[in-house]
């Protein structure tokens, strides 16, 4: 069985990949800007939704204003379990949760169309002007 390792957020807010992130869109936001991030679950949304989150309390902007996203287009069989998590992991945020039903036989294309309906539902509901998402380039 192999030993879990736990890193302390203070010494990843302390590598330079952090402080360039929070260096490039420290000028990008104020204490009023509403952003949106997409989380996939996956280790690239899962980091991004980690520096957002410290940049958001080192700022010491309204959490609120901070609002993850996730979609479980319900294609895999482990989609539910996958939500479940994200739903844990992120239980003390802003979460909103979408689950689509019925789309088994629905193609990549289909898919992506659904999610860009999302992001514009959610930038309208939220009066955001910024939405993050970590995705493959062709998406």
């Amino acid at each position: 069985m192999q030993k879990s390792r736990t890193i302390k957020t203070s010494k990843i807010k302390e590598t330079p990949l952090f402080k360039f992130f929070l260096q490039k869109i420290d000028r990008e936001f104020s204490s009023k800007s509403i952003v949106i991030v997409w989380v996939s679950g996956w280790v690239d949304s899962m980091v991004l939704s980690f520096f957002l989150y410290h940049f958001f309390l080192q700022k010491w902007y309204p959490l609120q204003n901070l609002i993850f996203v996730h979609l479980n287009h319900n294609v895999r069989k482990d989609s539910f379990d996958e939500a479940k998590k994200i739903q844990k992991w992120f239980s003390s945020c802003n979460l909103e949760y979408f689950i689509r039903e019925n789309v088994s036989k629905e193609k990549e294309n289909d898919l992506r169309n659904r999610r860009y309906e999302t992001f514009n539902y959610l930038m309208k509901k939220h009066k955001a002007k910024v939405i993050f998402l970590w995705h493959h380039f062709d998406d």
